[in-house]
């Protein structure tokens, strides 16, 4: 493997290091648009082939304002194992591509698409003919995992809290207020939203209706969550990870197979692909302040959910099933630190 992937890396830094060669001036901030890197190795199932994600810095000039918008694009390329062949960039445009995985017999590679308002999962065939998206999910789809008969894909999607359904399992932190005591606007439909009567200067319900209403539109933001700041913007609303299946063909209708106030992370197939094991945080605080996790399995279509293994304050995550099929490793955290973990079989 490493004879194949680490020419492209060390041609790609290579090139970067040349220009920081130029002993003329100094390293300047923007030098850190040269920097190319390559993440996400995924080696296909015969062990010939590898695709790999490399990221790009990108700059867009607007010389009307004078300023300089920074973003980043990321593309999948096809890697020879042996490094007899060159690699091949399989993905274009200004888009972020990631999260790479091989379908079983190697003829396809499904990954995670950002380009639109939610990303999606996407699907590449080798043989040829273009990408096509798999899925279509309200609040997008990623962590994409093949069913071992090639015809199906597990998934995540993350699912704000107002758009579960039931009563909290934990205090609201809002003083005075009860969960879904106000219209969740981001998921109504219009003919739904011209019901509503959301007034300054109504009765109390249309106040705080006009309040969600701003709060939706960003204006103001209300922030309740400790764990509230994104990379490139502010993430107000906690969410929650619930697993989906969908077929592997554009646009198939996916089916939510988990549900309520637990998050589900780390899914994998067994082998005869009828069980799904998973990670999972049954919450009875707020999801930013839960640290615990168990393991769980579930039939394929997330009947008879049940924890099959739990560690006082030590979180599991990241569970794998043997080749055979008789045992699952995974990793064991620690409540004491958010750095001590160790891998246990």
């Amino acid at each position: 493997m490493r004879a194949g992937i680490l020419p492209l890396i060390i041609f790609i830094t290579g090139v970067q290091l040349i220009h920081a060669q130029d002993k003329k001036r100094y390293v300047v901030a923007s030098d850190l648009m040269q920097i190319v890197s390559v993440n996400q190795i995924s080696i296909s199932p015969d062990g010939t082939r590898a695709v790999a994600v490399v990221t790009r810095k990108k700059s867009k000039e607007d010389p009307v304002k004078r300023t300089t918008e920074y973003s980043y694009t990321q593309h999948l390329y096809l890697l020879d194992i042996k490094g007899e062949k060159s690699p091949v960039q399989l993905t274009y445009g200004d888009r972020r591509d990631g999260q790479p995985r091989w379908s079983p017999d190697g003829s396809a590679i499904a990954f995670v698409r950002a380009d639109g308002e939610a990303q999606q999962i996407w699907i590449l065939p080798l043989s040829g003919g273009e990408a096509f998206a798999a899925t279509k999910a309200k609040y997008g789809a990623s962590q994409p995992v093949w069913n071992p008969d090639g015809k199906t894909l597990l998934f995540s999607s993350s699912i704000p809290l107002s758009a579960i359904e039931g009563e909290l399992p934990w205090a609201y932190e809002r003083p005075g207020r009860k969960v879904h005591d106000e219209p969740a606007w981001n998921h109504l439909k219009e003919s739904e939203k011209n019901l509503i009567r959301a007034s300054p200067d109504g009765s109390l319900e249309d106040v705080r209706a006009w309040l969600a209403k701003n709060n939706s539109e960003k204006n103001p933001r209300v922030l309740t969550r400790l764990d509230l700041q994104g990379e490139l913007d502010l993430d107000p609303e906690e969410r929650v990870e619930h697993l989906f299946v969908v077929s592997a063909q554009p646009s198939s209708e996916a089916k939510q197979i988990t549900s309520g106030f637990q998050r589900f992370s780390g899914a994998q197939w067994s082998k005869d692909g009828r069980t799904i094991i998973c990670s999972a945080s049954k919450f009875s605080k707020t999801p930013d302040l839960e640290r615990a996790a168990s393991l769980w399995k579930m039939d394929a279509d997330g009947a008879h959910l049940q924890e099959i293994l739990k560690i006082d304050r030590r979180p599991i995550s990241d569970p794998k099933i043997s080749p055979d099929g008789k045992l699952i490793s995974f990793v064991a955290g620690t409540t004491d630190t958010f750095f001590g973990r160790q891998n246990d079989l």
